[in-house]
């Protein structure tokens, strides 16, 4: 009888650890650094908080995507698990003397809730899941919202 009990006993701790394991790993699955890294942002919004007129042609608007070249519009970014990220003119380089590919460093906060790109440009995360991606970028008066899909 203590023979069944101790079998017993040790596969009810077997099938514990072993969907602890499965939950764990589903965890991960969405943390932020997972769904950072999963795939490759293409850029498809750009707003401003302020009326700007980000290609001087006398035109202000908060919606700088309208005022984007195509060439920026094209523009991808990937992260990766060692805190690196690669950005991609796309296809329309706008700048021929900038190098296609530009791989640089990239870390969270403690809370997983600002980016930091290459120690320097600092983004709050606004949204984060498996389909999108929204940044913003604080200035002294005003900010940007970046937006990133898969």
């Amino acid at each position: 009888m203590n023979k069944i009990i101790k079998i017993g006993v040790l596969l009810l701790l077997t099938s514990f650890i072993s969907s602890c394991d499965k939950e764990d790993e589903e965890e991960d699955k969405f943390s932020k650094t997972s769904l950072l890294t999963a795939s490759t942002w293409k850029i498809y919004n750009y707003t401003s908080s302020v009326p700007e007129d980000y290609d001087l042609d006398g035109d202000s608007s908060t919606n700088i995507w309208e005022q984007m070249d195509t060439c920026e519009k094209d523009d991808k970014i990937t992260f990766s698990k060692n805190f690196t990220y690669t950005f991609d003119n796309g296809p329309l380089n706008c700048d021929s003397t900038s190098p296609q590919i530009l791989t640089q460093n990239w870390k969270f906060n403690s809370d997983e809730s600002v980016i930091t790109l290459n120690d320097s440009e600092v983004f709050d995360i606004v949204e984060l899941n498996q389909t999108n991606l929204i940044l913003r970028l604080n200035f002294p008066q005003y900010f940007h919202l970046i937006y990133f899909k898969h």
